[in-house]
């Protein structure tokens, strides 16, 4: 079993952040070839992904008497 760190969240959000980056430039590759349909799709998986991105955003997680937070400094 994994313990849940500082790092280990925002090791997590910063590959959630890459995912969503990655489907916003796969989403243009689909524009410029004229792939309307995975267009669409990879722009619903995007919205997707960054509504769990903001929901994860303000995850508060007791550790040793302490708290972890949100990249952004949230508690």
């Amino acid at each position: 079993m994994t313990v849940l760190t500082q790092d280990i969240l925002d090791a997590s959000q910063k590959r959630l952040r890459k995912l969503i980056n990655t489907t916003g430039e796969a989403h243009a590759e689909c524009c410029d070839r004229g792939l309307t349909s995975e267009r669409d799709k990879l722009r619903k998986v995007q919205a997707h992904l960054m509504m769990a991105e903001a929901e994860a955003g303000n995850i508060v997680i007791p550790a040793d008497g302490g708290e972890i937070s949100t990249r952004s400094g949230d508690k």
